[in-house]
């Protein structure tokens, strides 16, 4: 009987050989491993966490009505990135899919718009994360320089994670799953079913938070349309670490679809949940509470669920942290051995693991550099 895995990974070669490029990357993701990435790196816990406040800030509790209507429309970018990935599965991504649709120029483009994008999401994230890690150390909310030193150490623990491998870092980023299950569907199914405090109504209210748009509904639902479509970025890490899946035309566009509506329902869960167990839910609309999340679990459970709550919320966050490095890597290493980089010859190089060393680390650094423009 044939080995299909060697088969795939033939076949996998052969493509990237038909493309003029060779394999030095590490084939070692299976469609389960890609949609881990793809799941850690969009991260229930990460975005809903994250546009919570905001959301409600803008139009109320009704805000939860958004998350569905943002699945809905990323679903169709979703789609998009899943036919493209199946017909040109190769690090770089959508860099390399203007450049067999469109041409060079158009691909040049394309490609520093998304690493900027891309860049700035991983200080984005490595910021926040920073919060959790500052309450976790020292049970307080940090700082604002502390905050920013915080997320520092979040990015110099993600490098460390990547440069260790494809392999090691499947397994770490798996732990993030895990926690994302606890904090996001655990934690969603216990509120919304014994700590429901408020009725459905409560969904269908704005409590005057319409007040902060001058009064216009409109302005507020624009406002929280356009802070929760980010809570469903990132699905394009699949598509970015092609070169390293396994049957790569099916198995990349699987994960994509699959991430993409798993981390949907549980999003879903999550924004009910919590804003059906809000104690105070005006004084989150009126921003006296910053994150929302964490009182309403402690009201819950119990004072002696915080430190437990905040370690698992950070655990996401560090998977989240360790996810995006490695597809920011994957593109620049991807446009990098087509030469249109500033030190492509250094970025295009891999190590005896098999990891873009350089472009992991350049990556690393500007996101840091970043996170210092915040002091």
């Amino acid at each position: 009987m044939p080995d299909t895995k060697s088969a795939a990974s033939s076949n996998d070669e052969r493509f990237l050989a038909s493309h003029g490029y060779r394999q030095e990357l590490d084939r070692g993701l299976s469609l389960w491993s890609s949609f881990s990435v793809g799941f850690a790196t969009i991260s229930p816990v990460v975005g809903i966490y994250s546009v919570m406040s905001l959301g409600a800030i803008s139009i109320g509790p009704s805000w939860v009505w958004i998350v569905p209507l943002c699945l809905a429309l990323q679903f169709t970018v979703a789609l998009v990135y899943a036919e493209l990935s199946s017909q040109y599965p190769l690090a770089g991504g959508c860099y390399q899919w203007v450049r067999h649709l469109v041409g060079d120029r158009l691909a040049w483009f394309t490609g520093f718009l998304y690493l900027a994008s891309a860049l700035a999401s991983l200080t984005t994230v490595s910021y926040l994360g920073g919060f959790w890690l500052g309450l976790f150390v020292t049970g307080s909310p940090p700082s604002a320089d502390g905050q920013v030193a915080c997320g520092a150490a979040l990015l110099a623990l993600g490098l460390a994670v990547n440069l260790l491998g494809i392999n090691p870092l499947k397994y770490f980023v798996n732990a993030g799953i895990i926690a994302e299950a606890i904090a996001s569907i655990g934690i969603g199914v216990v509120l919304l079913l014994f700590f429901r405090n408020h009725s459905f109504d409560l969904l269908f209210t704005s409590m005057g938070a319409e007040a902060a748009s001058d009064g216009s509904y409109l302005s507020g639902f624009l406002t929280a349309l356009a802070v929760g479509g980010w809570a469903f970025l990132g699905f394009d890490a699949c598509s970015q670490i092609s070169e390293e899946t396994t049957d790569a035309r099916i198995s990349v566009p699987r994960a994509i679809l699959r991430s993409m509506l798993v981390v949907g329902g549980t999003v879903m869960l999550t924004a009910f949940a919590v804003t059906l167990s809000y104690k105070d839910p005006a004084a989150v609309v009126s921003g006296q509470i910053i994150d929302p999340v964490t009182p309403a679990v402690v009201d819950a459970l119990g004072a002696w669920s915080e430190r437990p709550f905040v370690a698992v919320v950070l655990v996401a966050f560090v998977a989240c942290v360790v996810s995006v490095q490695t597809y920011i890597g994957r593109a620049i290493f991807g446009m990098a051995r087509d030469g249109i980089l500033p030190g492509s010859a250094l970025l295009r190089r891999d190590d005896r693991r098999k990891v873009p060393m350089a472009a992991t680390l350049c990556s690393t650094v500007i996101a840091a550099f970043g996170l210092e423009l915040g002091l």
